[in-house]
């Protein structure tokens, strides 16, 4: 095979001479047959920033330290690696990752390789040498998961390498051979090589991201509610409140994925949004509970991955000590309020194809829905006698002629304001759900595709007492639908939907 490459590489080279031009070797009928010169070039992340911390909030894309480059058979068995570390490989770091200039690097000397694949960020301390690139897994628990961990895994692949001619030396900044050794002279070396690839790597992050702002009640204030009752027309009602104040304890994810099989986009471990209810328990998912529909990995059920709680002990406290209060004319309690660097972060995987080469990439066919949220709230009996309903009235007579008096029309008084009161419960646990984002610009209510790679940043969560129920379950007349700005990391601004 080697006499048969080196025959058709001098028939190549006595046609580039007669035509005074090119020819590129005609590659072999086996993908995987040849030896060859493979210059990769890599595309999409930003390898130039710094990391940030969990609470930051990210910048247009998160920071890369480490490269991996696989080269593959045509069935993915992994015949070569090279890892790249911007600590310890400084030169060579920027020949990778510049924005002008020679920013490619080959590799000569190949044998039965047909595909490359880069992932980067990969917390493995050494990297692959053999087995199939499809044990790289991408887990949502060492994913920027927790505080002790700030690596964000990114990925892509080229399976379908264009054949080049035989490339100068001088328009890559660097070479290596067969051995992941450096080639200081690489035109002498060009026997090595009878085809030349071009492999051009658009990575992306495994995980997308929602970023929270801003959460806090509205502590007066009103809401409507649309009621046809007995044989009458249907009819929009105000209800007007005060004294609405409960004690945000815990945030919560639900409808994930732990585990995506990069190379395929494959998913594993799904927790669905349960559909019963004390499903939390002493600040976390409650595995005992949920067992009926499915259980949650012991490894995303803790603080930073799949919930952030204050539980102590045996009793639930504020999740944000020492919350920012009242404000906005004293209408509204705010719990938490993010400058331009903090956020509450949550996590989340959505599977991608990722020999896209396109910045833009929808989500696989694989995935169904997104994840939902969770507002957890601690409102005892105590703290509810200062919650008033102080009138019901409907919306087009106005406040005099329209009142709703519980005297004369409980039933109706009682249908209308429903939403509005609070049962007593044997915890004193309430829950606000988001089951869908909308974009933050006003008018626009088609609810945004959750896409990869993706931050959906929720400028604020506004709660009122509507929005709280007993459970985490999807009850249409309680959950939220909030507005978030979409964000290319992808970047997006996102409000809430209850």
């Amino acid at each position: 095979m080697k006499h048969y490459s080196m025959m058709a590489a001098m028939a190549a080279a006595a046609l580039a001479l007669i035509g005074c031009s090119k020819e590129t070797p005609a590659p072999e009928a086996n993908p995987d047959e040849g030896v060859k010169s493979i210059t990769l070039s890599i595309n999409g992340g930003n390898m130039t920033k710094a990391q940030v911390t969990p609470d930051d909030k990210w910048a247009l894309n998160a920071g890369i330290s480490r490269l991996d480059i696989y080269f593959t058979t045509a069935s993915d068995n992994i015949q070569y690696s090279k890892r790249i570390d911007r600590n310890t490989d400084e030169t060579l770091w920027g020949n990778i990752t510049g924005q002008t200039g020679n920013n490619k690097i080959r590799f000569i000397g190949m044998t039965n390789v047909s595909r490359v694949y880069v992932v980067a960020n990969d917390t493995r301390e050494n990297i692959l040498t053999g087995g199939n690139i499809s044990q790289i897994q991408a887990d949502l628990a060492n994913m920027y998961g927790s505080k002790a961990n700030t690596d964000i895994l990114y990925f892509g692949g080229d399976q379908e390498l264009t054949p080049i001619g035989n490339e100068p030396a001088d328009n890559v900044g660097a070479t290596f051979d067969d051995t992941g050794a450096a080639v200081p002279n690489p035109d002498g070396d060009e026997d090595m090589s009878t085809q030349y690839y071009q492999a051009n790597v658009t990575v992306r992050p495994a995980i997308s991201r929602l970023e929270i702002g801003k959460i806090a009640t509205k502590n007066a204030g009103q809401g409507e509610v649309s009621v046809q009752y007995n044989s009458n027309p249907e009819k929009t009602y105000v209800v007007e409140y005060t004294g609405f104040n409960p004690e945000l304890v815990g945030i919560y994810m639900s409808n994930f994925y732990g585990t995506l099989t990069p190379i395929s986009s494959a998913l594993g471990k799904h927790f669905p949004t349960p559909t019963e209810t004390g499903v939390i328990t002493a600040g976390a998912w409650d595995n005992d509970a949920i067992t009926k529909t499915a259980d949650i990995d012991a490894a995303y059920n803790q603080d930073g991955i799949a919930l952030y709680s204050n539980y102590v002990t045996d009793h639930y406290e504020a999740l944000f000590a020492g919350g920012e209060g009242t404000g906005v004319q004293g209408s509204e309690y705010v719990y938490f309020n993010g400058n331009n660097t903090t956020c509450v972060p949550f996590n989340f995987i959505v599977p991608f194809d990722p020999l896209t080469k396109s910045q833009d990439v929808p989500a696989s066919s694989s995935f169904a829905g997104c994840p939902q949220f969770h507002f957890q709230f601690y409102y005892p009996e105590s703290e509810k006698e200062d919650y008033k309903i102080t009138a019901v009235y409907e919306k087009t007579a106005g406040a005099e002629a329209g009142k709703v008096d519980p005297a004369t029309d409980k039933e109706l008084y009682d249908i209308i304001t429903s939403a509005f009161t609070f049962p007593v419960t044997e915890d004193n646990l309430f829950y606000a759900n988001v089951v869908s984002f909308l974009p933050s610009d006003e008018g626009n209510n088609t609810p945004v595709e959750i896409e990869p790679n993706t931050i959906y940043r929720m400028n604020e969560v506004l709660i009122t007492p509507e929005n709280l129920g007993t459970g985490t379950v999807k009850i249409s007349s309680y959950n939220i639908i909030v507005k978030v700005d979409i964000l290319n990391y992808n970047e997006v601004n996102v409000r809430p939907g209850f």
